[in-house]
């Protein structure tokens, strides 16, 4: 990201493009009054002439993404389903503005978003960074409006990261305070209550996304739902797992499918998997 949950930035954060998944920034007011997730960008993939109704997959940027078209991780996704989902990218970000991220707002659109679906729900939430944070937290408050979970190098423990110590004088350097009070609100470590896979790698650190101690932590804590699968070299933003000729893209890719259940990665002794 352009600065990760576990690294703040010393003035106010400058959004810039990359090839590290500067993904899901578009202007809400763009699409203000829009049907579901108003003021949103949704990104449609592989989409047809046809009216055929297909599946929804819901995928949450990392924070401060900026290009939708370009973000790896999403490419990869819309790769590995082709046509047959439409994958859904909705912002937390109004008007591509960090400081204006307010997540209550966000989950309570996603929440009428998934119960005008056909489904009623989402048939998979995928994350990524943040992303996967808040597709974790949007499992645990709505497990009735998600089929299964794919949380991708997920950052967890935000607040303590971030901000425990530090005076509430300072937030506004960062962030508005109502970010930070909302995020202080939100768990730690959701729970998880749907079936759920999380990839990580063992060269995540805290000043991106999450140290693998605490991702194992979590998963141990949620071992009936939740599987997790650590790649070795693999940073935060998961390469080379996304590359088509990466090592270990056929795990990626096999758990991308299971997320739609397309395949069975042996994520769990649970039988609802």
């Amino acid at each position: 990201c352009p600065w990760a949950p576990g690294h703040l930035p010393s003035s106010r954060p400058v959004l810039r493009r990359g090839w590290s998944c500067r993904a899901m920034l578009a202007p809400l007011a763009a699409l203000a009054g829009a049907r579901g997730l108003a003021a949103t960008r949704v990104a449609t993939v592989g989409a047809t002439a046809s009216a055929e109704v297909r599946p929804v997959v819901l995928y949450l940027h990392g924070l401060g993404e900026d290009d939708v078209d370009t973000c790896h991780v999403r490419v990869a996704i819309a790769r590995i389903l082709g046509g047959s989902f439409e994958v859904r990218s909705p912002t937390y970000h109004p008007g591509g503005d960090i400081r204006t991220t307010r997540f209550n707002s966000f989950l309570d659109a996603l929440r009428n978003e998934a119960r005008e679906l056909p489904a009623g729900r989402f048939a998979a939430v995928i994350g990524w960074s943040m992303g996967a944070f808040l597709a974790a937290v949007f499992q645990e408050q709505n497990p009735d409006l998600v089929g299964r979970v794919l949380l991708l190098a997920p950052a967890i423990d935000i607040v303590e990261r971030n901000w425990d110590g530090r005076p509430e004088c300072e937030w506004e350097k960062y962030m508005p305070k109502e970010y930070v009070l909302e995020l202080k609100a939100l768990p730690a470590r959701p729970t998880i209550k749907r079936p759920t896979l999380c990839l990580h790698g063992d060269k995540d650190t805290d000043s991106l996304g999450s140290d693998p101690w605490r991702i194992k932590q979590w998963a141990a804590a949620n071992d009936k739902l939740m599987k997790l699968d650590i790649f070795e070299g693999v940073n935060h933003y998961l390469d080379p797992l996304t590359r088509p000729n990466g090592r270990n893209h056929t795990q990626f890719k096999a758990a991308v499918e299971w997320s739609v259940a397309q395949g069975n990665v042996g994520v769990s002794r649970c039988q609802i998997f």
